[in-house]
């Protein structure tokens, strides 16, 4: 395609200091043609997508990077060089993945990081985002945990008081004991992590 050969030149001719906002807008001012429906050879060219999410990512645009990933997901040209192109496919589904875990949208991150360390089960930066999605996962679930059983546990003072319900003391307890169980985990875990 005439146009796309055209684009990789003037792209080729941008100042290698180019700002982020310059590649971004280079690639959203031609987004006619690089997110076009006509079937093309894009293979020139993955560089310019991947600096694009690159740099959405720096400029903390993390839902255009989910939006645009899941618009090339559905071209027949990007799926391919998705099937065939090892290095732009770790680059794609890294970028949508760590764009995924900072919009908290946890489930769906970790299914990308897994897939890339499946792919490469040495790269740190792999490993390293997989478990802070984890424990991101983890501590959505310490919060419910704790808010709920502190909830309990004054419901348990409650009732007595306002609906003539006894309620035994050991109940109270366990739900204290969850949520300052779960509090201390939380104080030394964000210490440790300080360290």
């Amino acid at each position: 395609m005439k146009e796309l050969l055209e684009l990789e030149k003037s792209y080729d001719e941008l100042p290698e200091e180019s700002e982020p906002e310059t590649i971004i807008k280079f690639f959203e001012d031609n987004s006619d043609v690089f997110l076009s429906n006509e079937n093309m050879d894009v293979s020139d060219v993955l560089h310019i997508y991947t600096d694009y999410l690159y740099f959405l990512g720096i400029k903390s645009r993390y839902s255009k990077v989910i939006a645009v990933t899941e618009e090339m997901e559905k071209r027949d040209y990007i799926k391919h060089q998705l099937e065939n192109d090892k290095d732009f496919n770790m680059d794609f589904v890294f970028y949508k993945s760590a764009s995924l875990s900072r919009r908290k949208r946890y489930k769906e991150a970790l299914k990308g990081f897994k897939q890339l360390i499946l792919i490469d089960p040495q790269n740190e930066d792999y490993k390293d985002w997989y478990i802070e999605t984890k424990r991101n996962i983890l501590h959505i679930l310490l919060n419910y945990l704790m808010f709920g059983s502190i909830g309990l546990a004054l419901l348990a003072i409650i009732m007595p008081i306002y609906f003539s319900i006894s309620v035994p003391k050991g109940v109270i307890h366990v739900f204290e004991g969850i949520f300052f169980s779960i509090l201390a985990f939380k104080i030394i875990e964000n210490l440790v992590r300080k360290k």
